[in-house]
């Protein structure tokens, strides 16, 4: 899951939508991922602690989350 924006735009789906949808997720036995950018982590903290998520580092780079994600 990719719940944050930058600037805080107005454009960002409500985490407590986030939140439904990644406790189902983790209840139907899905890998769910919260990947966020440095400055970020308190963002992807209340979503994972909330669901049952899991969070990417922030310090990785680019290839790594891609990794990741294909995984």
């Amino acid at each position: 899951m990719l719940p944050a924006t930058r600037g805080g735009n107005g454009k960002q789906y409500p985490l407590e939508r986030y939140e439904v949808v990644a406790r189902e997720l983790v209840r139907a036995g899905a890998a769910v991922v919260v990947i966020v950018g440095p400055g970020e982590e308190a963002l992807a903290a209340q979503l994972a602690g909330s669901s049952g998520a899991r969070v990417a580092p922030t310090a990785w780079h680019l290839g790594e989350t891609a990794g990741l994600l294909a995984a």
